[in-house]
């Protein structure tokens, strides 16, 4: 598993992750080159020559700290909301599309670059990223 997982990133490396946002709990980043596709209606949307979608957990931290993770879908950006009526899936609802927008904002002059790729025999990986940063990604259910 560890030798198809480094294959499967390998073409990542030296590519800047330029976009970050989610559809329902799946995180997707995106990668590469720039270019324009079809939006499924009459418009066109920005994608990257590569796309990575993420379904288990992962964090995104640097040296000294947690920056975002999968598990801050789940709490609320208003400190004030009821945690019984929160709805996670509201754009702009949750911490993790607060911290997105905010990380990527900050990243938009100099995104990330890939710089290393570390599979594990889990099928997990970390990117290893410019800035001391890394994205963990670990898998937690059996197949």
């Amino acid at each position: 598993m560890k030798a198809e997982v480094a294959v499967a990133l390998t073409p990542l490396l030296g590519r800047a992750i330029w976009a970050a946002g989610r559809s329902a709990d799946l995180v997707w980043l995106q990668i590469g080159e720039r270019r324009m596709v079809p939006n499924g209606g009459d418009g066109q949307r920005e994608v990257g020559t590569h796309a990575l979608h993420l379904a288990c957990p992962w964090r995104l931290v640097d040296r000294e700290r947690l920056l975002v993770g999968s598990g801050d879908l789940l709490t609320p950006a208003d400190p004030e909301a009821e945690i019984e009526t929160f709805d996670w899936d509201v754009p702009g609802s949750n911490w993790l599309d607060v911290r997105l927008a905010e990380l990527w904002s900050v990243f938009s002059a100099a995104p990330p670059l890939i710089q290393g790729v570390e599979p594990d025999q889990y099928g997990g990986f970390a990117l290893h990223l410019t800035g001391g940063m890394r994205l963990e990604v670990f898998p937690n259910s059996t197949p």
